[in-house]
């Protein structure tokens, strides 16, 4: 017979599962987008994968640290934070007159790629998060 602990112990697993497989997602988009950036790429492709940067990539790389366990507030923390970053790094960026689009692009690529790797490849086990 199956125990209650061991049902939980399965669940906890395919969340793992899931998130992984997202952060692999959005790693691989982001190494993508960073060598179109690089390529100096233009077109509906890079495009698409812009709007995903400024919109989840950078919130995730935070918030799917924090293991919350619950998706809507996750969905909406990460849209909510990627968005205040890119917002917060613009206006220093304008405020300083380094304002270059494609520079803060392949930063904010690049400054993803460890959190989004960790996520997807290294076992961080149960930290953190409500049940």
């Amino acid at each position: 017979m199956v125990g209650r602990g061991s049902t939980q112990r399965g669940a906890l697993l395919d969340v793992l599962a899931t998130r992984a497989v997202a952060s692999m997602l959005l790693l691989g988009m982001d190494v993508i987008l960073l060598a179109l950036t690089a390529m100096d790429v233009r077109g509906p492709v890079r495009f698409v994968l812009g709007l995903v940067l400024g919109l989840v990539i950078p919130g995730w790389s935070i918030i799917g640290l924090l293991r919350i366990r619950n998706v809507p507030l996750e969905a909406s923390l990460t849209v909510a934070v990627s968005l205040s970053i890119l917002i917060v790094t613009a206006q220093l960026m304008m405020t300083f007159r380094l304002w270059h689009p494609i520079a803060l692009e392949e930063l904010i690529c690049l400054a993803c790629v460890p959190s989004l790797f960790a996520q997807a490849f290294l076992p961080l086990g149960d930290r953190g998060g409500a049940a």
